[in-house]
């Protein structure tokens, strides 16, 4: 999807949702958008300056992983003489989030002493119970063989029977700056699980997701106007 973060979701742009989710937060003292796409940049310009300096080109590829950019962005941050305690991850693609998620996230983080970083989850719509690797020859074997085991190998156990199973979610990552610097990741271990509702838990990446998200918006805004 071509410039995908100025689409729209409720006439507001993926990007703009962030960081209207950003400015709602107690937590957050530092807004800044990552990107190399001039378009993009004078968007966010116009909303605020939230777009300070540019990406680097070597992180502005396909291949380029969230910790690259990250570390470029608190060098450059560390360049300017400001530092941060926290990251806070918010990406554009996840446009159905409620305005007080931040400042949840941040007060089960804290509360979790033994936590090195926050991840959102929400339950998986497909349990990976059901799910199989295929050989070159067609044949499947299960992903968790050992929870296979513990049902006899039945193929078809009934959801409710099985261990809750959750699925990463793109609507928020924490991590406490010290340790990415430490580790070099944003996730290691001692990970906190940060629930989300499945049904808001949107991902854009097709033209099908953006429309799931539009209706999604739309209800979200219209249960709050109905109290």
């Amino acid at each position: 999807m071509p410039k995908k973060n100025l689409r729209l979701v409720d006439g507001v742009s993926l990007v703009h949702r962030a960081i209207q989710l950003a400015k709602a937060s107690a937590s957050v003292t530092e807004i800044h958008v990552s990107t190399d796409d001039s378009e993009i940049a004078e968007h966010v310009r116009a909303l605020g300056d939230y777009a300070q300096f540019p990406r680097d080109a070597r992180w502005a590829t396909d291949d380029a992983r969230d910790e690259e950019v990250v570390a470029f962005v608190l060098d450059e941050f560390d360049r300017r003489g400001r530092s941060f305690d926290y990251l806070v991850y918010l990406r554009p693609t996840a446009p159905c989030r409620d305005l007080n998620l931040i400042d949840k996230a941040f007060a089960e983080f804290r509360q979790a002493t033994s936590a090195r970083s926050l991840k959102a989850v929400s339950t998986a719509r497909q349990h990976p119970y059901k799910m199989w690797w295929r050989d070159e020859a067609g044949f499947l074997s299960p992903i968790l063989p050992e929870l296979h085991d513990q049902f006899d190998g039945v193929v078809d156990v009934p959801r409710q029977e099985l261990p809750i199973a959750v699925a990463s979610s793109a609507a928020i990552d924490i991590v406490r700056v010290a340790d990415f610097r430490r580790d070099g990741l944003i996730h290691t271990f001692e990970i906190l699980g940060f629930e989300i509702p499945a049904d808001i838990d949107i991902d854009v990446d097709t033209e099908l997701d953006l429309q799931v998200a539009e209706l999604t918006a739309r209800t979200m805004k219209a249960r709050k106007d109905d109290f």
